[in-house]
């Protein structure tokens, strides 16, 4: 493949495209260049040899661009104190292609939730139809025994044939109203979906009376699998309508240009973060939300929740990313209202479960208490007719001693040693230390590897740490032969992943190698250590 050429602005000579400097007038240039990496899964800048800047890793599509010198704008002189700008008129920058992360294109929502949804509204319309069929059903009975058997019938057939009508006309106006009005009915609702355009905004009225209209035609299996062969998961009334039921909670896109963060859910909401301060995972079972807390582009503090049970291997590649590109890390907390729920309801659910399949299987309940009365009191009057003798106590009988509590030593808190101190504390102690992660010239991984943690400060100060290979927290997983500084991934204890230049903070015990040099072993936690 032939390398591509530019043309120099200067002296109009042409040259290869990533040279940096013009060797017939001397122009120079910028050269940046950029691919899209598969362990990031976002498009990253690129060293020279085409590597990802953040995890080392070959990239895909590699893109270089050139830009004369002379033709970059110089950066804005700094803002004196007295003409500070206000946070309320700060604007961040807008971000650039590198900084999106398409997560799931808009689509439709599948036919399980559109189900669960359906199932809903029917139960609402059977109360609904129920409530005013009986409303007209009592005033007509009573016309209908005053006439004579021959009106009797005329009328019967009337009234049959009017609440044939109603329940169409009910079904139709349920639908077109709640769409019309809200975009949603209160089954969808439940289960986060929405009716939207196909490129976005609220529907219109004719909108939702055509979705209205073929959903008469579409509760059966053909709308199933209508919904199953189309891309975006449609059926006829959406082809018809160009409408979309997409679920509110998932996220399509996340711009990501620290600090400001701007994430598009499915039904075209933005949520945009002038500056993200935190964030924190709630989860509950399988549940997992993530909290987000930060400051608006109009400086008001704003909150938004991504619920991650609509996407959950997504959820989890988002996570990360916002963790990695903003250096923070997001707290897991439990999520207590529903634990106690969870505790109150299932002991209730399983005593109403008992209940209704003993009286399904025809066992009457106070005969069986009955009965294990009838039993018991046999055994009473026998225990009151031959008591046992009492038991006769010697008084010389010495009385026990008091067996002595063992006393509980509290574990000792973990010596924070550094780079030159650490020599000087004794082997076997528990000490803790805070370094860079390194990567040394040659590592050999048995069940154990050896790892360089290094000086930030002073990268000729290092010392190694034996890490034990494993898929739990604070071990590593096995090299291959011809390895990268990608290849040497470190499980946190928050579960997260560290990488090669990613400060640590290490607890485990002191050691010394045949060589003489300090080290750490046997790591009983390894965390990542945010510079304050």
């Amino acid at each position: 493949m032939e390398e591509m050429i530019k043309k120099c602005p200067l002296c109009a000579e042409e040259i290869p495209l990533s040279a940096s400097e013009c060797p017939y007038c001397g122009a120079r240039f910028k050269i940046t260049s950029t691919g899209y990496c598969t362990n990031c899964h976002v498009v990253r800048d690129t060293d020279e040899q085409g590597k990802c800047m953040v995890c080392s890793r070959e990239v895909l599509d590699r893109q270089v661009y050139s830009q004369p010198l002379d033709k970059i704008p110089l950066p804005a002189p700094p803002i004196p104190t007295a003409q500070a700008v206000t946070p309320a008129s700060t604007r961040s920058t807008p971000p650039t292609h590198s900084d999106i992360l398409e997560v799931i294109p808009i689509k439709g929502a599948g036919v399980f939730y559109r189900f669960s949804a359906f199932f809903i509204d029917l139960l609402l319309l059977t109360a609904l139809i129920s409530t005013i069929t009986m409303i007209f059903f009592i005033p007509a009975s009573e016309l209908i025994d005053q006439i004579t058997s021959f009106d009797r019938d005329l009328l019967t057939s009337l009234f049959g044939s009017a609440i044939l009508l109603l329940i169409p006309a009910i079904w139709y106006l349920y639908f077109f109203i709640f769409e019309g009005v809200l975009g949603t009915t209160p089954g969808k609702a439940l289960e986060h979906l929405r009716v939207i355009k196909k490129d976005g905004g609220r529907i219109t009225w004719g909108q939702a009376a055509i979705r209205a209209l073929f959903s008469l035609l579409e509760t059966n299996p053909i709308g199933a699998i209508v919904i199953w062969s189309t891309p975006l998961n449609q059926r006829i009334g959406d082809l018809v309508a160009g409408t979309l039921v997409v679920n509110k909670e998932k996220v399509a896109r996340v711009e990501l240009a620290p600090p400001t963060l701007g994430l598009l859910f499915h039904d075209y909401r933005r949520v945009d973060f002038a500056n993200l301060m935190k964030g924190t995972i709630r989860r509950f079972g399988g549940l997992r939300v993530l909290l987000l807390e930060g400051i608006s582009p109009e400086s008001a503090m704003i909150k938004t929740k991504i619920s991650g049970a609509y996407f959950p291997s997504e959820f989890k590649l988002l996570c990360h990313n916002i963790e990695q590109r903003y250096q923070m890390t997001f707290p897991k907390k439990l999520i207590l209202w529903r634990l106690i729920y969870t505790l109150v309801a299932v002991p209730i659910i399983i005593g109403i479960g008992l209940l209704v399949g003993l009286g399904i299987a025809g066992v009457d309940l106070p005969d069986l208490f009955q009965k294990s009365e009838d039993i018991s009191r046999p055994i009473a009057l026998l225990d009151t007719a031959t008591p046992s003798p009492p038991t006769v106590v010697s008084t010389h009988m010495p009385l026990p001693s008091a067996t002595p509590r063992p006393t509980q030593t509290a574990t000792p808190l973990p010596m924070e040693v550094d780079f030159d101190t650490l020599a000087a504390v004794e082997d076997d102690t528990h000490v803790l230390m805070v370094g860079r992660l390194a990567m040394m010239s040659s590592t050999i991984c048995d069940y154990k590897c050896g790892l360089l943690l290094e000086n930030p400060n002073n990268t000729n100060q290092n010392i190694i740490i034996f890490v034990t290979i494993g898929d739990n927290p604070n071990q590593m997983k096995a090299l291959p032969d011809n390895y990268t500084k990608g290849d040497i991934q470190i499980t946190l204890d928050d579960g997260t992943l560290a990488y090669v230049g990613y400060r640590l903070k290490v607890t485990g015990s002191k050691c010394t190698t045949t060589e003489g040099n300090p080290c750490i072993y046997t790591i009983r936690k390894i965390e990542f250590f945010k510079i304050p």
